[in-house]
C-alpha cells in the first residue's frame, strides 16, 4: 500500500510541476509577443501619425490581458488542486 501511495504522490508532484511549467511557458510567450507588438505599434505611431498618440490605448488594453494571464498563472496551484479533486471524484465514483 505504501508503494502505491508513494507512486501516487510522485505522480501528483510531477503533474503539478508540468501544469505550472506549461502555464508559465504560455505566459512568457504572451508577454514576449506583447512586448514585440508594443514596440512595433510605437514605431508605427511615431512614423505614420506622430501628431496623434494613439498607441497608448492598444498598449493599455493588451496589457490588461497580459496582466490577467499573469494572475491566472499565479493561481495555477489552486487550479491544480481543483483538477486533482475532480480526478479523484471520477476515480472514486458517485
Amino acid at each position: 500500500m505504501s508503494s502505491e501511495t508513494s507512486e501516487l504522490d510522485e505522480y501528483r508532484e510531477t503533474f503539478r510541476e508540468l501544469y505550472y511549467e506549461e502555464a508559465l511557458k504560455g505566459f512568457r510567450a504572451h508577454l514576449t509577443i506583447y512586448l514585440i507588438g508594443c514596440v512595433a505599434m510605437v514605431v508605427m505611431n511615431l512614423t505614420l501619425t506622430p501628431r496623434v498618440i494613439w498607441v497608448i490605448w492598444p498598449v493599455l488594453g493588451w496589457g490588461a490581458g497580459v496582466y490577467c494571464h499573469y494572475l491566472g498563472v499565479r493561481r495555477a496551484e489552486r487550479n491544480i488542486r481543483r483538477l486533482e479533486e475532480e480526478a479523484l471524484r471520477r476515480v472514486q465514483g458517485p
